[in-house]
């Protein structure tokens, strides 16, 4: 296990060791969602050919103003059509954080981690024979750092930078009037990954 798994896993196992202290705490557990905004040529240079921006919908759960944890979803589609052909793109990642906070005056601090899993396809259609497909999963984790700025009791805004280790395995398929041909690859990727992120609390 490399260095910056290991962080992540101490971080997490740390803060699961202070959930279960702050469970028993009296204090109520807030709630909220939030909405990210990312550039998915970041997350995924290798298979997207542009620079699309996607929505992320989270759902924000804080025990006594220390822990988060902050599940989350996000997705798009684009397709392009052109005189001779078409091409289609999508991806999926679902999952999460949790974060140690530290608070001081109108800004949080959130130190934490992260692990998404996520999915991913293209589609390149050239006349009426020629096909090319490519579909492939992995998985992404990392440290994250991020800070938060109160702008009201319900309202935040804040920045999360991610760093990435990803690891994802694909299969590309290729149809023609000569026949088909497939092939499997597999790649590892880090870089960073920053987001933009609203929050609405309850």
């Amino acid at each position: 296990m490399g260095t910056v798994q290991s962080l992540v896993l101490g971080i997490t196992l740390l803060c699961i060791t202070q959930i279960s202290a702050i469970a028993q705490d009296a204090s109520p557990v807030r709630w909220g969602i939030g909405v990210t905004v990312v550039d998915f040529q970041d997350v995924s240079p290798y298979y997207v050919k542009g620079a699309f921006f996607s929505p992320n919908l989270l759902v924000s759960v804080t025990f006594n103003q220390r822990i988060m944890l902050e599940p989350g979803i996000s997705y798009y589609r684009v397709t392009s059509k052109f005189p001779d052909s078409e091409e289609s793109e999508n991806a999926l990642h679902l999952g999460g954080g949790v974060y140690w906070l530290v608070h001081h005056r109108a800004l949080t601090l959130q130190f934490g981690g992260f692990y998404e899993y996520l999915t991913y396809s293209t589609s390149d259609s050239y006349g009426n024979t020629d096909k090319r497909t490519m579909d492939g999963s992995g998985y992404a984790i990392g440290p994250a750092l991020g800070i938060e700025y109160r702008i009201s009791r319900q309202f935040t805004v804040g920045t999360t930078i991610q760093y990435q280790i990803q690891k994802s395995g694909y299969t590309r398929r290729e149809e023609s009037a000569g026949g088909t041909r497939e092939e499997k690859y597999d790649f590892a990727i880090n870089h960073l990954r920053t987001k933009i992120v609203l929050r609405f609390y309850f």
